[in-house]
């Protein structure tokens, strides 16, 4: 469940529309419903997966089986294929924005408002190419990288 304490703006909107309007994919978060409760908050119902993988590179990343690391890879890399077949475009890919269950299962989710391109008008594929690269250099080295742009920028 994710609480969006801004009502029915314009992220919202866009967090509920996306997964909603797009086919089921296996790297792609699941969406189940929206809820409005009685104060007119807005709760967004998605698949529920074990962590985010921000919290599995803090925990488990440097104990991953290369193997481990090359299925995330092949999924984010999947998820994100799909997302520009149906040209979507995420604007925020980042580690805390891919899910992952027991069965090392990565899923994206949040497509909300940017965080890191806020101010930006105009968007291309080549802000999500550059995010997936790198996540996939993070997960082969198993660090965060650009730790001083990760903290101005609220990459990571």
């Amino acid at each position: 469940m994710k609480h969006e304490f801004y009502g029915l703006c314009k992220s919202t909107l866009r967090e509920i529309h996306v997964p909603k309007s797009l086919p089921r994919h296996h790297s792609i978060v699941e969406f189940k419903e929206v809820v409005v409760d009685a104060c007119d908050r807005v709760f967004v119902m998605m698949e529920h997966l074990d962590n985010d993988f921000k919290r599995l590179m803090d925990v488990k990343m440097l104990s991953m089986h290369p193997g481990e690391v090359k299925c995330m890879i092949k999924q984010l890399l999947e998820g994100f294929k799909f997302l520009q077949e149906n040209g979507v475009l995420h604007r925020d890919l980042k580690p805390s924005n891919l899910l992952v269950n027991k069965n090392g299962e990565l899923k994206i989710c949040d497509f909300g408002a940017p965080e890191v391109l806020a101010s930006a008008k105009a968007y291309s594929s080549t802000i999500d190419m550059w995010s997936v690269g790198y996540i996939m250099v993070g997960m082969m080295l198993k660090e965060v990288l650009l730790k001083g742009f990760v903290k101005l920028s609220n990459f990571a």
